[in-house]
């Protein structure tokens, strides 16, 4: 439980931070370290990976978070297929975090498209979305470039 200070900003510093640990101590066994069976699960790896690179300084769960993560994703990594294992590639080269959105996004729609299991729907109007993007990112170029 976070405790209350006159100091509105640093309650909820406290606060956020007491929410984060609380919620990656439920992958904690009884010893304190995280639990074993979390890593034959590539999925949620990836997923407790990225998520595990929201910390900010003096976070120590997060960072345990990155290195129990970081070393079960590189050991599975040779075991995935196509297109999980291009995805655990990339993301332990680069946390979706740490990139640029649209570039990400681009990189995604691509692995989901190769996905079986991937909703249709929602992989083209993903599709959609990115190329409307893009054609007003080049117009707005070109209306940079008449003036310069």
């Amino acid at each position: 439980m976070a405790k209350f200070s006159k100091d509105k900003k640093k309650w909820n510093t406290e606060n956020s931070k007491s929410q984060k640990q609380d919620a990656f101590n439920k992958f904690k066994d009884d010893n304190g370290n995280f639990m074993s069976s979390l890593a034959s699960d590539v999925r949620g790896l990836l997923e407790l990976y990225e998520a595990s690179y929201l910390w900010v300084h003096g976070e120590d769960i997060l960072d345990e978070a990155i290195s129990f993560t970081t070393t079960n994703l590189a050991f599975a990594a040779s075991t995935l297929d196509y297109p999980l294992s291009e995805q655990v590639a990339h993301t332990l080269k680069q946390s979706i975090h740490k990139g640029l959105p649209r570039v990400e996004a681009r990189r995604y729609i691509s692995l989901c498209q190769d996905k079986d299991s991937h909703n249709k729907a929602l992989l083209e109007f993903a599709k959609i979305d990115f190329n409307l993007l893009q054609l007003l990112h080049r117009k707005e170029l070109r209306e940079i470039y008449k003036h310069v």
